[in-house]
């Protein structure tokens, strides 16, 4: 995130309240983990080779 961006952001949540960053929060987390379980069913098993080199640098 660009840093001109960041600041827009805080100026205009400037003032917030705890309670009110909880649920808006809460609301931002629920509509991210949403959009990550629809799209897990969309990942598939790369190659044989790909694996295999991952785990050689794992293990």
């Amino acid at each position: 995130m660009k840093e001109e961006k960041l600041q827009l952001i805080l100026k205009d949540m400037q003032g917030i309240t705890y309670p009110e960053w909880k649920k808006l929060s809460h609301v931002i987390d629920c509509y991210f983990v949403s959009e990550a379980s629809m799209r897990e069913k969309e990942i598939k098993m790369e190659s044989p080779e790909t694996i295999i080199n991952s785990y050689k640098r794992l293990f």
